[in-house]
């Protein structure tokens, strides 16, 4: 049996994480590979299953591991790290923003006979898995089929919150659900942003060209930009 050392400041289950990390960084886990089952990690360091549930589970969330369906638990491939941002080069003076009328020009331009519009740049449908995804939609209509006739929390659902706070540790964040809000497009989340950390006479800096709805909502009443 193996014998793990606990921290008196850490939970058991984060110990033998910790131990099965450690086993992925030198290397004698590698990426691809199966681990042992928790019964059997259960078994050998003489811990509860619970205990090596949680544990397991302390390793996918921070995905450090992956589970494969009725296949088990495999070592999942590092994250990748984003390259750092280039710095940029903007304006030595700020500039008042002033659009009266170019978001009534952009509707217009819409319903206009040639006009091509490059604001909506979509990727062609069969791009999409839209077969799995209509199927996985009839399939949560009819586990669930409440979700037709009401409202969700305003800050979103919980599970797919979780999900993002999961997928944020591949780029070095770490969130929880609660610091999560799922916005109804980019337009609600930009405007929450802005009242969020902006007041009337802030100036903003904005790359160019930029998003010219984001230049309309400055104009509005509350913050002006550049």
């Amino acid at each position: 049996m193996a014998r793990l050392i606990v921290d008196r400041e850490k939970h058991l289950y984060k110990a033998l994480a910790s131990e099965l990390a450690g086993a992925i960084a030198r290397g004698t886990l590698k990426v691809g590979d199966r681990l042992p089952s928790t019964r059997r990690v259960s078994s050998r360091y003489g811990v509860s299953m619970a205990t090596a549930v949680q544990a397991f589970r302390e390793l996918e969330n921070s995905r450090q591991i992956e589970a494969r369906p009725r296949s088990g638990f495999f070592v999942a491939t590092p994250p990748r790290r984003l390259p750092e941002p280039a710095l940029s080069k903007p304006p030595a003076m700020a500039r008042h923003v002033v659009m009266p009328t170019l978001l009534e020009e952009y509707f217009q331009a819409l319903g206009q006979r040639g006009a091509i519009a490059l604001g909506g740049v979509m990727p062609p449908p069969d791009w999409f898995p839209a077969a799995h995804l209509a199927k996985s939609i009839s399939t949560i209509n009819r586990r669930k089929p409440e979700l037709v006739v009401t409202y969700l929390r305003s800050i979103g659902a919980e599970e797919l919150r979780e999900a993002l706070a999961r997928r944020a540790v591949e780029v070095g964040c770490r969130l929880t659900a609660g610091d999560i809000v799922i916005t109804n497009g980019c337009v609600e989340a930009l405007n929450l942003s802005l009242r969020a950390v902006t007041q009337p006479g802030d100036t903003i800096a904005l790359e160019s060209p930029t998003y010219f709805v984001l230049l309309y909502m400055l104009e509005s009443p509350g913050p002006k930009g550049t």
